[in-house]
């Protein structure tokens, strides 16, 4: 601001030093010629006198004597001190200028920081408001827990080892969730056979597979509901076979996941489960016999008993919920 006063009086004060120094160039040139024509009708007697002021003697003139008494010399004098006085002015509107450009260079930094500043901040405020949406999205939308338990009896058939079993849901959340669907799934490591046991993996896969699931069937599960709901699954007998080809037992694995919607998105939300199948540690008269492990599910040994089913969450689950 102070700057730009500054400059603003320089130019005023350039034009007029113009202005004055076009006039006083006017003016001497006039005063010469006038001058020019005087001393040519003068006497000759007064050759000697001064054309403008009484004539000194050469050796008691001075500098400025000299330049009055010449109306060129003098004209040249003052063009002389304004071109001077122009040169300085303008000097002066140079080191402004430069200025000037050094505080507009200051200015545009500080404008660049300044809008940096400002998306930086809309940014965090963006960010804030995703956070706060997502936590109110989740203080209010439907949790579903899942746990499960022996239904009933494992049992050989033609189609191969049966599992069935009692799912227990619960709505912990704060509103209804809707199209709840249970998609459990059993298998069985083949020991000696399978080079990598990946029982994550498996259930990684079928949480893939039922999340791209467009299952338009489900009931409604209200908050602090629970609903029991029995599924039986099973080992075909191809599948039997193959993991009892270097052993004549089976360690079985119930996994799976319980998919359902919110009223507050269209995603489609999951909770997984993963649990052990044995027996009880109870010792029985054949393991007794053969001196096997209570606790594993021989399959020459037929059915087993309801309350002689244990399971156990596994491990290798890890937990998943969104």
């Amino acid at each position: 601001m102070l700057y730009g006063k500054i400059s603003k009086i320089f130019d005023w004060a350039f034009a007029v030093s113009v202005i004055f120094a076009t006039v006083i160039g006017i003016y001497v040139f006039t005063f010469s010629t006038a001058c020019s024509n005087q001393s040519q009708t003068q006497n000759a007697r007064d050759i000697h006198q001064d054309r403008v002021r009484p004539c000194k003697g050469k050796d008691t003139e001075t500098l400025w004597d000299k330049t009055t008494a010449d109306p060129i010399a003098l004209y040249t004098f003052w063009l002389a001190v304004f071109t001077s006085v122009l040169a300085i002015v303008s000097g002066i509107q140079i080191f402004f200028l430069i200025n000037a450009d050094k505080t507009a260079r200051l200015s545009a930094d500080a404008a660049k920081k300044s809008a940096d500043a400002a998306i930086k901040s809309a940014d965090v405020a963006i960010r804030s408001a995703e956070i706060s949406e997502k936590s109110l999205m989740a203080a209010n939308r439907p949790w579903i827990t899942v746990d499960i338990a022996a239904g009933g009896p494992i049992t050989y058939n033609v189609n191969g080892v049966n599992f069935t079993i009692l799912y227990i849901l619960k709505n912990t959340g704060n509103s209804p969730a809707t199209r709840v669907n249970v998609d459990p799934k059993v298998f069985a490591p083949a020991v000696g056979i399978d080079s990598v046991l990946n029982p994550p993996g498996e259930l990684k896969k079928l949480i893939t597979e039922t999340k791209g699931s467009e299952n338009p069937f489900g009931y409604a599960l209200f908050p602090e509901q629970t609903v029991r709901q029995l599924v039986t699954v099973t080992i075909p007998t191809d599948e039997l076979k193959r993991v009892t080809q270097k052993i004549n037992f089976i360690c079985p694995m119930i996994i799976g996941t319980v998919s359902y919607r919110s009223n507050f998105d269209n995603l489609v939300h999951q909770t997984t489960f993963m649990f052990d199948v044995r027996r009880s540690d109870a010792p029985r008269p054949i393991s007794i016999e053969k001196k096997r492990s209570p606790s594993a599910i021989f399959i020459d040994e037929g059915d087993i008993p309801t309350e002689e089913i244990r399971l156990i969450k596994s491990f290798w689950e890890g937990g998943y919920a969104d």
